[in-house]
């Protein structure tokens, strides 16, 4: 079986973290975009670096770094 794709809409970190969709905004690392992340324990949504996703936890309810912004995209 393939392994998943990080950045793949659907895929579920190991803690619970659920990609969204690609916003198309420049990340705050060098050259990374900004995924739309949500919670699947609280619901927050928040964007995250695509080389973050296979780590992140949630801001809100597991004590992770803050959420980058995309509003807007």
């Amino acid at each position: 079986m393939p392994e998943a794709k990080t950045t793949h809409a659907g895929y579920v970190n190991r803690n619970g973290q659920v990609v969204i969709r690609n916003t198309g905004l420049h990340g705050n690392d060098h050259v990374k975009t900004i995924y739309e992340l949500k919670c699947s324990h609280c619901s927050n949504v928040y964007g995250a670096n695509g080389a973050d996703i296979f780590q992140r936890k949630c801001p809100n309810c597991q004590s992770g770094a803050a959420g980058l912004s995309f509003q807007g995209s």
